[in-house]
């Protein structure tokens, strides 16, 4: 039994969620199409088994949520092992023409998978870039079944995790000195900018997935 998102195996179940959880699976892969409209729908048997899937296995963006006291969430960093299979399983589960060289450039042909999100401000470690891609995909999907649009779920995969390619062989770490507390001083290193195909942000974006995909103008527009 496959995890549908990754295709990992689901090994963290009882034999019995198990079971129940594999044929609500094929209900919701054949007859609903998607696996978080079944447990929108509310089938008390499925949610459980599903969420009780998720926050056993790391390769689902929930597994690295901590839920606050108060009913906030505090994001935990992503392994990039973790991030890159999930971020590869939902690019090549769109089936678009092109895709297999897509991800073939993201994982071989650039920093993807390693590169910060922003040289200060959100995730600015090394990851952060497929880090900040995953929530994006994650957030835009939540305000999608909130909203009820009829946007193909498949194109929102490829606006949001491809959004930010433009990111990539940009960032440079580099050595830096300050004074410490005791006006001494110290090397350190930060993020700096020193992108090698300066064409601008949703440009470059465009640039290079275009490169192996043709989109459709709702989502050039998106990312540009």
């Amino acid at each position: 039994m496959y995890c549908p998102t990754c295709g990992a195996i689901v090994s963290a179940l009882s034999e019995e969620d198990a079971m129940v959880l594999r044929d609500l699976i094929i209900l919701a892969t054949k007859e609903i199409g998607e696996i978080s409209e079944c447990v929108v729908k509310g089938d008390p048997k499925f949610t459980v088994a599903w969420l009780f899937h998720q926050n056993r296995n790391p390769h689902h963006w929930q597994f690295w949520i901590f839920a606050l006291d108060d009913g906030g969430m505090l994001p935990v960093p992503m392994p990039e092992k973790y991030a890159k299979d999930e971020i590869i399983g939902i690019l090549l589960a769109t089936g678009r023409i092109g895709m297999d060289e897509m991800v073939d450039f993201l994982e071989h042909g650039s920093d993807f998978f390693t590169a910060p999100a922003s040289t200060k401000y959100h995730l600015a470690y090394e990851g952060g870039l497929a880090e900040h891609s995953l929530f994006v995909r994650n957030t835009i999907h939540s305000l999608n079944d909130t909203f009820g649009t009829h946007i193909l779920r498949d194109q929102l995969d490829i606006v949001s995790l491809l959004h930010d390619v433009c990111k990539t062989g940009c960032y440079v770490e580099k050595e830096k000195w300050r004074k410490d507390d005791h006006g001494k001083w110290e090397s350190y290193t930060e993020w700096s900018v020193e992108d090698k195909l300066p064409l601008g942000h949703g440009e470059k974006s465009l640039y290079l997935v275009g490169k192996f995909l043709d989109l459709f103008n709702e989502e050039a527009a998106p990312i540009r």
